[in-house]
C-alpha cells in the first residue's frame, strides 16, 4: 500500500508537468469527483465502508494536489 501510495506522488509530479505546460490549473474538481465516485462504488463491490474509503482518498487527493503545487 505504501509503495502505491508512492507511485501516486510520483505520477503527481508528472502531472504538474504537463498541467504546468498547458496552462491547466492545479485542482480539476470535475475529476477529484468522478475518483472519489468509483472509489465509493468500488469499496460497497468489496463491502467495504464506503466513508472510509473515500476519506482516504481525499487525503491521496490532497497529497497529489501538495506535490503538484510543489512541483509547479
Amino acid at each position: 500500500m505504501v509503495e502505491q501510495i508512492a507511485q501516486r506522488t510520483y505520477v503527481a509530479e508528472s502531472i504538474a508537468a504537463v498541467k504546468r505546460e498547458q496552462g491547466l490549473p492545479t485542482t480539476d474538481e470535475s475529476q477529484e469527483e468522478a475518483v472519489m465516485e468509483r472509489a465509493g462504488d468500488n469499496a460497497e463491490q468489496f463491502d467495504v465502508d464506503a466513508n472510509l474509503v473515500k476519506a482516504i482518498f481525499r487525503l491521496l487527493i490532497e497529497l497529489n494536489k501538495v506535490e503538484q503545487r510543489e512541483s509547479r
